[in-house]
């Protein structure tokens, strides 16, 4: 009987020495440690010993937790017991300063996450904000601040319960022994270690930062929390990260976990060393280098397009709504620019309230010394057209048009003629000519105009039969009337 006693209770003892042990590890470097890990998503263990959570892949999502559970509520109880952990951090961005998303310690009721998302989810809930895992702890190492969870900046920790709009959160830093706080930037490549530290008795949870190997005596974050109503009876511990549209390599270097007290810090030189960056990878400078050139590029090219389609929009008439049913009576600008030598300084007649007038030559202008009153009208008329107002318009257009300004009717002489107030002038002066000793006259039929036929080269035009004034070009004593088409 005494011996089956001794017995019993010597296997109580092992039962219990061995629960023991496997509540507390530690890994320094990882080469033999992938039985006692469970890997999933992109994680993996690089050559140097190092977990690599994630690559500098965008959208992707890295898991590594303990392949045993661990007991954080004795049999018969309902109260998490304390626990303390240690562990050493590199983040290393895709490009300098720009990298993401970030990763959590984490403490979950199953080590399977495969189903969860990258980006702002850090591996550890879906896009409904349900967590796989029903009930989890995360302490949140951030560099890309999110909105949707009201995150403080892109460079903070966090302490996350069952969502991940964290209960407390800081900016990134530590605390150096004289008390003074130094700003630590997570996604910047460099090595640090974080202390998390749960009191069951205070029912305070601390987190501490260093990049050195020594445990700060100060803590970046306290926060008091019960986290008995979280935990079951058994948990997993591990890790998680993601990337989002900018990527970063996650590497968890060294790991502690201790339930029986604190855990012990870790020694950074005796840490494995980064892989090696892929040299295949292409330069951020040149991929920056490249997108400048073709942005410059296409910029260029629609400015040459908007400032070619300007100077042809100026080039081009713009045809009025009367137009359509009349038909256009205007010259298009590059047929007034060609014939005024590009409004050349020898072609400008003078200037006014309307702006600068100009003369010129248009290209198929023959008509004028055809002697054909009727090829100077708008065909697009057939014929239908009174006489008298088109030699009343041609006389007004010769007058208006004259060189020399004495000669030019007002406004208001122009109106009294069309309005036929005062007959039309028999005599239309050349468009140099003006006799010093004749001024010119409304409806008096005076005036001086006898070289002119020599400029209209003997141009026929027809005037009304009693308009016999044979010094001008407009009477009818040596031609024939033609009937009207």
């Amino acid at each position: 009987m005494e011996t089956f006693v001794f017995i019993w209770l010597l296997l109580i003892c092992f039962t219990h020495l061995a629960s023991s042990t496997t509540q507390d590890f530690s890994f320094i470097g990882f080469k033999e440690a992938s039985p006692n890990l469970i890997l999933s998503g992109v994680a993996g263990i690089a050559d140097t010993g190092a977990i690599r959570l994630t690559t500098d892949t965008s959208r992707m999502t890295g898991h590594a937790f303990y392949s045993s559970p661990i007991r954080f509520k004795p049999t018969g109880q309902n109260r998490t017991t304390s626990f303390s952990t240690s562990f050493v951090i590199v983040m290393v961005p895709e490009y300098v300063t720009l990298g993401g998303h970030g990763l959590a310690f984490a403490i979950t009721s199953t080590p399977d996450l495969q189903n969860s998302l990258p980006s702002q989810y850090l591996g550890l809930l879906n896009s409904s904000r349900a967590n796989f895992s029903s009930n989890f702890l995360a302490v949140e190492f951030d560099t890309v601040r999110d909105l949707d969870f009201d995150d403080i900046n892109d460079n903070h920790v966090g302490i996350d319960i069952n969502s991940l709009e964290s209960s407390t959160s800081t900016p990134a830093g530590y605390f150096l022994a004289n008390s003074t706080k130094k700003e630590l930037f997570l996604d910047s490549g460099q090595v640090f270690q974080a202390w998390i530290d749960y009191d069951s008795d205070k029912k305070r949870l601390n987190v501490k930062l260093s990049p050195f190997s020594e445990k700060p005596k100060l803590s970046l974050l306290s926060y008091d929390v019960d986290l008995s109503p979280v935990f079951g009876d058994e948990m997993y511990v591990g890790f998680s990260a993601s990337t989002g549209l900018l990527a970063s390599s996650h590497y968890i270097l060294g790991w502690n976990f201790n339930m029986s007290g604190e855990a012990l810090s870790l020694s950074l030189p005796s840490l494995p060393r980064l892989p090696r960056p892929n040299k295949n990878k292409k330069s951020p400078g040149l991929i920056l280098g490249v997108s400048l050139s073709c942005s410059l590029l296409i910029i260029t090219v629609l400015v040459a397009a908007v400032m070619f389609f300007i100077k042809r929009a100026k080039d081009d008439d713009r045809v009025e709504e009367w137009e359509l049913e009349f038909g256009p009576h205007r010259f298009a600008y590059r047929e007034l620019k060609k014939a005024t030598n590009g409004f050349g300084d020898k072609e400008l007649l003078g200037s006014g309230g309307f702006g600068k007038v100009y003369k010129g030559k248009l290209p198929d202008s023959d008509e004028w010394q055809s002697g054909d009153i009727r090829d100077v009208v708008d065909r697009r008329l057939n014929g239908e057209f009174d006489e008298e107002e088109v030699v009343m318009v041609i006389k007004l257009g010769l007058l208006c048009s004259n060189n020399s300004p004495e000669v030019r009717p007002t406004m208001r002489q122009v109106v009294m003629y069309l309005e036929k107030q005062h007959p039309s002038p028999e005599v239309v002066p050349a468009p140099d000519f003006l006799d010093k000793n004749d001024s010119m006259c409304v409806g008096d039929g005076s005036g001086n105009g006898g070289e002119f036929e020599d400029f209209v080269d003997s141009a026929r035009f027809y005037s009304r039969p009693h308009e016999t004034a044979t010094s001008s070009i407009f009477s009818s004593a040596d031609k024939t009337k033609t009937d009207r088409r």
